[in-house]
């Protein structure tokens, strides 16, 4: 057998790069002095729009100094001087950093490990920095050109890992460093393309995105997480491996960007547009269209796809969710927007020094010896001698301001002189109290570079150890990190429910056009009695494409609940009770029937409610059909259970009575569809009356209609009078369910239609 014939492959290039990892010719054989470039975190007046860009930013030239490590000629020592150029201690490169030398060729050295070796605070006053790790260089004297034949080849593919604390991490795997891969890790988007207006598609992990007219596809990521890096503008560059390792062994902190990150998120202003689908606005589509614009918009449209906020609910032909939802909340929408907080200063409410132990060499008027035996405590009832002494506190500074990335330095030091060789413990929390203290540090030296911190409040304290002593706990010091993103709520006075409204109005909407779901409504925090009726009227009144009818498909809540902040134990948190109601009609559904009132239900861990409403005041927000969370004996419930129906619509005002409807409505769709291909014709009236008729037999021995008897709660109607000739020349089937349902002195109907292959539901008075 002759052997397989050669495979070709065309590789196209405009440069030609040649590395080596041994730098041979262009090492120094001695300490010298070099030219360093850290690439720092990225700085608002460099980065510019381009946001969470995974690129590092190069430093201004660093004077610094390169030697060769010991025992090795692949890698070497730079001893890089921040303090001369500005630069703090907290910005030298982290282990996995890149730094680039400039000596007799360029060099990039992969940091393994940084350390101190002189200078005593992280400001500008020359702390040198050392840094060890790996070098690799240009080639010297490297052909201009590839050669003409290659033996091998290896096409380079690589994963991106990105961490969140410990908490969980996901990754890209099979990425590709040149823009013709098809996985091209620089096509991921950046915020301001994703949030911006650029994304012509957004489903779970996966996204289209236009660039230049032309339609790029992303693959799909973590399910319920978008990848949180990207590359940027530089999409046309070819991406060399410097420094990657074969196995994840270091993660580099965040690159601090900038805006805030609500701004980076999208969420940098409050309005109805966060929670609704651009194209389904309750100004712009009425209940009787939109469902019709939703399909259009999932199914039929030239570019199909899924729909955001909260029209979500609606499903579609990838979504989990949706067919089986019932019940609906948007308990975020009755914040109070937010707006930038201009306080900077650090809320340290609550640290306070920790009573220190007296130093007992002064309290006896004697001076310690050099060398002196430290102990716990002294000797209570015995003769003090002079040559004991308690371990002090130290004493814990930090560098000031901590930058944007979250990165600043803690300084701590015994109060003696000399100061003893001692072991260090270092506590982080973010309470004051130290209540969810965590140890960060533990040691002999007298700083610590933290990094990457996320924004919010940090507390910091150290104790000493000395010969198996230990000293009390330091002064806390507290540290702001992020101060610049920090938001307040807009005050109550200045509070306008405009977004409110159209989200709610929206929620209506859609809850009617899909007809078997119920959105749950809540109001804001701050609002009384009266601005509570208020709202109700509004909401009524608005001059929009809402129909009365959609009234019965929404039920408000309030006030506000307070109980205990599982996150967080010992706090307490304040919620809306939207949630809560939902889920108390839930459980009731489950445990005896939808058709049951989901009223007079304890509320589990409420211990308060905000605001108090006034008991006199109760009567007149039940007329406004506002349920009313109350205290009673038996805790924290809801004695009304009433929907938004208006006055022509009272038939539906109980909420079981419209979730019995709903309920009604899906059994009939499931039921329905088994009749389809049948002959229409007699035979076919009286096997769908007994279908339903079943259906319906089962329902009322579980108790969901009133009437002694069946004949007294439902009916079902499939007579001639429905069902004419010309209605089955026309392809269509009608029955009518008329159901009793709690205790009501009329029936209500509902009318099951099946035209062709369509079906549908009418509710008739």
């Amino acid at each position: 057998m002759g052997s397989p014939p050669e495979r070709g492959l065309r590789v196209s290039g405009s440069r030609v790069v040649w590395l080596d990892a041994a730098p041979l010719g262009s090492w120094p054989a001695a300490p010298a002095d070099v030219s360093a470039r850290v690439y720092t975190r990225a700085r608002p007046d460099v980065v510019g729009a381009d946001r969470r860009s995974v690129a590092d930013v190069e430093s201004a030239p660093l004077p610094a100094r390169l030697g060769r490590a010991s025992g090795s000629d692949r890698r070497g020592v730079l001893d890089l001087a921040l303090g001369a150029a500005g630069i703090a201690l907290a910005d030298a490169p982290a282990p996995g950093a890149l730094v680039r030398i400039d000596a007799a060729a360029a060099m990039w050295m992969t940091v393994d490990t940084v350390a101190v070796v002189e200078g005593s605070d992280g400001e500008a006053s020359g702390a040198i920095v050392r840094l060890e790790g790996p070098l690799v260089a240009l080639l010297p004297n490297a052909p201009a050109t590839a050669p003409l034949r290659v033996a091998a080849a290896d096409v380079l593919t690589f994963e991106l890992k990105v961490r969140q604390g410990t908490d969980y991490s996901i990754r890209l795997t099979d990425l590709g460093l040149s823009p013709d891969h098809a996985r091209y890790w620089a096509s991921l988007p950046t915020d301001e393309e994703l949030y911006g207006g650029g994304a012509s598609r957004l489903g779970a992990g996966r996204a289209e995105l236009a660039f230049d007219n032309e339609l790029v596809e992303l693959w799909r990521a973590a399910p319920d997480h978008r990848f949180p890096l990207a590359a940027g503008s530089a999409r046309d560059a070819i991406y060399v491996p410097l420094g990657m390792a074969f196995a994840t062994d270091r993660f580099l902190g965040r690159v601090g960007q900038p805006g805030t990150a609500l701004e980076r998120d999208g969420l940098a202003s409050f309005d109805a547009d966060l929670f609704l689908d651009p194209d389904l606005h309750p100004d712009d589509v009425g209940t009787a269209t939109l469902m019709t614009q939703a399909d259009f918009l999932r199914y039929t449209s030239p570019s199909p796809r899924r729909l955001r906020g909260i029209h979500a609910a609606l499903g579609g032909a990838d979504s989990a969710i949706g067919e089986e939802a019932t019940l609906i909340a948007v308990p975020d929408a009755v914040h109070r927007p937010w707006l930038p907080a201009d306080d900077d200063a650090l809320v340290s409410a609550g640290v306070s020094s920790p009573p220190q132990r007296p130093r007992w060499w002064h309290f006896l008027g004697c001076e310690p010896p050099p060398a002196i035996p430290f102990v716990s405590q002294p000797a209570w009832g015995n003769f003090l001698a002079c040559d004991i002494a308690v371990v002090p506190a130290p004493e814990l500074f930090t560098s000031t301001p901590s930058d944007r990335s979250g990165t600043f330095t803690l300084y701590w030091s015994l109060p003696l002189s000399p100061p003893p060789a001692a072991q260090y413990v270092l506590e982080e929390s973010v309470h004051p109290d130290f209540s969810d203290a965590q140890r960060v540090y533990a040691g002999d030296a007298d700083r610590l570079v933290v990094r990457d911190r996320a924004p919010g409040d940090y507390y910091y304290r150290v104790r000493a150890e000395i010969g198996g002593e230990t000293s009390d706990w330091s002064a806390p010091a507290a540290v702001r990190v992020g101060a610049g993103e920090r938001y307040a709520l807009v005050p109550p006075a200045q509070y306008s429910a405009p977004a409110l409204l159209t989200v709610q109005r929206a929620v209506l909407a859609m809850c009617a056009a899909r007809g078997d779901l119920l959105g749950v409504l809540a109001l804001p925090e701050h609002y009384r009695e009266d601005d509570a009726i208020e709202h109700v009227r509004v909401l009524k009144a608005a001059q929009s494409r809402i129909e009365q009818h959609d009234f019965s498909y929404g039920a408000l809540y309030h006030p506000w609940l307070v109980g205990l902040d599982e996150r967080r134990r010992g706090d307490l948190r304040r919620v809306p009770p939207d949630g809560a109601a939902c889920g108390v009609l839930a459980t009731r559904a489950l445990a005896r029937g939808a058709w049951i009132a989901p009223a007079n239900h304890p509320l589990r861990g409420v211990v308060a409610l905000t605001p108090p409403l006034a008991p006199e005041r109760w009567g007149a927000l039940q007329d406004a059909q506002i349920n009313v969370v109350r205290q009673e004996a038996r805790g924290f419930l809801v004695l009304s259970a009433d929907t938004l129906s208006v006055e022509d619509d009272t038939d539906v005002r109980p909420i079981n009575v419209r979730r019995l409807l709903m309920l009604l409505r899906r059994s009939a769709l499931r039921l329905g569809p088994r009749y389809v291909f049948e002959p229409n014709g007699d035979a076919l009236r009286r096997l769908v009356q007994r279908g339903f008729e079943a259906m319906l037999s089962g329902m009322f021995v579980r108790g969901a209609f009133a009437g002694a008897t069946p004949a007294t709660a439902f009916q079902v109607v499939t007579s001639t009078a429905l069902n004419s000739a010309e209605s089955v020349d026309a392809g269509r089937f009608i029955v009518e369910l008329r159901v009793a349902p709690s205790l009501p002195m009329t029936f209500v109907t509902v009318r099951l239609v099946q035209a062709g292959d369509r079906g549908f539901l009418a509710e008739a008075r």
